[in-house]
């Protein structure tokens, strides 16, 4: 088809010469004609392709619907006018993941060339159809990992939240009169160990003087008795935590795993999309290797 557009022969790759007298092209070395009206229908495809290429999709759209007029079968027709459609300038876009996060390719059908399409032409825009299905396919599992994502966050948001909230107000504990107070654990810790330290020096200062038994005892209470208000506050804290944290850290993991799997998920499309693309590339003229001379 390509041919065509440099005025050579479709049956033989010759060039065309002019017969001005039958006003038309004729091949010197296979003898096939063609009229001047063919080659201006073809100038209006070039003209097409060009306006593709240069993203004018209106103006290629026109182009290729004048056609399809013409012939309703037209292979460079149907798929310039898919592609102008759906807002591409080349069929090599169709392996980029990228395009198929664009959601207005959802309301592009390529059934309508697959239709159209001569029966030599079918197995072409079959493939088109059932890649631009992997693509609708991509843009939901796309989707997906997105809001399975957002979700993470706002759970790891509500975890920050709390571990600030605890860090600046404390944790809520009844005191003697069984109100209600804020308590920073860091703070009460600093706390409890500043009057240990103290404590000790004074019973030490009162043991190396008196040489009295009961000071090493009364150490060894208030060690006991330091070590327990640690324990309780610890407690109180990682209680405290849990119960405002309520399932996040549980929920997080959840998510992560889900992210995963999902993501896995859309990566297999994503290689089945390129898959269908090679199918497509061996077949399409514009995109298929020249053959090896031997």
């Amino acid at each position: 088809m390509a041919e065509l557009l440099k005025h050579l022969c479709s049956s033989c790759g010759g060039p065309l010469i002019i017969d001005t007298d039958a006003q038309l092209y004729r091949c010197p070395y296979c003898g096939v004609t063609y009229d001047y009206e063919y080659f201006r229908e073809e100038d209006v495809l070039s003209k097409g392709m060009r306006a593709l290429k240069e993203g004018e999709f209106k103006s290629a759209m026109e182009a290729f619907d004048f056609i399809l007029t013409k012939d309703p079968h037209d292979f460079l027709a149907l798929r310039g006018k898919l592609l102008a459609r759906a807002k591409l300038m080349s069929i090599k876009e169709l392996n980029t993941p990228s395009t198929w996060r664009n959601s207005a390719l959802g309301a592009v059908r390529p059934e309508e060339e697959a239709e159209a399409a001569a029966p030599e032409d079918k197995e072409y825009f079959d493939k088109i159809v059932e890649i631009f299905k992997l693509g609708k396919e991509m843009r939901k599992a796309d989707k997906a990992v997105t809001e399975a994502q957002g979700e993470k966050k706002k759970l790891e948001n509500h975890f920050y939240a709390v571990a600030n909230q605890r860090e600046n107000n404390g944790i809520p504990v009844k005191d003697l009169d069984n109100d209600i107070v804020m308590i920073n654990p860091v703070k009460a810790l600093i706390v409890e160990l500043i009057v240990f330290v103290i404590a000790l020096a004074i019973l030490m200062a009162i043991y190396a003087t008196t040489k009295q038994m009961i000071v090493p005892i009364l150490v060894v209470l208030i060690v006991m008795g330091v070590f327990m208000a640690v324990t309780v506050v610890k407690a109180l804290d990682d209680k405290s935590f849990k119960t405002e944290l309520g399932d996040t850290n549980e929920d997080i993991e959840l998510k992560d795993k889900q992210i995963k799997e999902l993501t896995q998920t859309r990566d297999e499309i994503i290689a089945n999309i390129r898959k269908k693309y090679v199918e497509i590339k061996q077949i399409d003229p514009e995109l298929k290797a020249p053959a090896q001379k031997t």
